[in-house]
């Protein structure tokens, strides 16, 4: 049918511009151009790396589970346990134990929004015990190591990323150009009544 034949239409010219299209190598003026005009598709999100104690609100109950919460929390401050020491301790939680430079949306699909903003707490405390820290899932003794703040990269750093996207979109204006050529070039008719053109020829589109 009609659409079939306007399908293989636009797929064949997109062969033929891609086929076609040979983009200039990008002069250091138009990566950095490139670079400031899409600075934000770079930027890197705040992460954080912890650990925690979990406490099941479900087999516990919930206020047992916060208050074996808060009895842990003490008892792994007085014993200045390590990170590595969360493993021996609490119920087994439905995800992670130890978690290493996670986004803030990563941490709050698991934990809810309210555990992964006291986690990712700019003043810390850092590699110290506290808790209960609640879930939907019960009470977690966390203990923080490190919060990322998020950062726009340099040039330097992502360089590799924006000349490939750069080329990208430049060899996709280029096609573009190219299938606007051949449509011209070949006379074709956009019939916005999806009829037949004048003369019997069928109406197509390049869109």
């Amino acid at each position: 049918g009609d659409y079939v034949i306007k399908q293989r239409l636009v797929q064949k010219m997109n062969f033929m511009a891609d086929a076609s299209v040979d983009a200039p190598p990008l002069t250091e003026e138009e990566i950095a151009a490139f670079y400031e005009a899409n600075k934000a598709n770079y930027y890197i999100e705040p992460s954080a790396t912890f650990t925690h104690v979990f406490f099941n609100a479900k087999t516990r109950g919930e206020r047992k589970a916060e208050n074996d919460a808060a009895r842990m929390t003490t008892t792994l401050n007085r014993q200045k346990a390590p990170f590595e020491d969360a493993v021996k301790h609490g119920d087994r939680f439905i995800f992670d134990t130890n978690y290493v430079e996670r986004t803030f949306d990563y941490v709050a699909a698991q934990f809810g929004e309210d555990a992964a903003t006291e986690i990712f707490k700019a003043d810390g405390p850092f590699n110290a015990w506290r808790g209960p820290v609640l879930s939907p899932y019960g009470a977690h003794v966390i203990d923080v190591a490190e919060v990322t703040p998020g950062r726009t990269p340099s040039l330097d750093e992502v360089r590799d990323r924006v000349v490939e996207d750069a080329t990208r979109e430049r060899k996709a204006v280029l096609a573009r150009k190219t299938i606007d050529g051949i449509v011209a070039s070949y006379g074709v008719v956009i019939d916005l009544n999806g009829m037949p053109a004048q003369g019997g020829a069928p109406a197509v589109s390049a869109e």
